[in-house]
C-alpha cells in the first residue's frame, strides 16, 4: 500500500491510500486540502493508517532512522 496525492478540478488535493494488489484499489480516502501543510498532515495520517493495518513494525524507531541510514553509509 503507498499513499497518493491527487489534484482534483477544483484545485484541491485528494490524499488516498492505494492498494496495488491485483490492480490498483483506494483503500482509503484521508481527506482533502489546498494548503501544502494540511496535505502533509494528510499525508502522515495516510502513512500512519498504513502502518496500523500492515501490523508490522518499524525495524528502528522513528526518532533513529536517519541515524540508522548515516551509520550504514560511513560504514561502507
Amino acid at each position: 500500500m503507498f499513499v497518493r496525492q491527487k489534484r482534483n478540478r477544483s484545485g484541491s488535493v485528494s490524499v488516498q491510500v492505494i492498494d496495488k494488489t491485483g490492480g490498483y484499489r483506494v483503500v482509503k480516502t484521508i481527506g482533502s486540502a489546498r494548503h501544502p501543510e494540511e496535505i502533509e498532515r494528510l499525508v502522515e495520517l495516510g502513512e500512519a493508517f498504513i502502518a496500523r493495518q500492515s501490523g508490522q513494525y518499524p525495524l528502528f524507531p522513528v526518532n533513529q532512522q536517519a541515524n540508522a541510514v548515516a551509520r550504514r553509509t560511513a560504514a561502507i
